[in-house]
């Protein structure tokens, strides 16, 4: 699990690995990567992040 921000207004979230398999986060998507979408709360921002495999 790892802890994220909103870059627009600062509310925090949680967010945990899609399976056992993707466990570290990437800065830029590729083919092996898994989107996770996270809408804010707060202020409506949609928040990407990426899980990258353990290899």
């Amino acid at each position: 699990m790892v802890l994220i921000a909103c870059p627009k207004c600062g509310e925090s979230y949680s967010a945990s690995p899609p399976d056992s398999g993707h466990k570290k986060l990437a800065k830029y998507p590729d083919r092996n990567t898994f989107p996770h979408i996270i809408e804010c709360k707060m202020c409506g921002n949609v928040i990407t992040i990426y899980w990258k495999p353990t290899e």
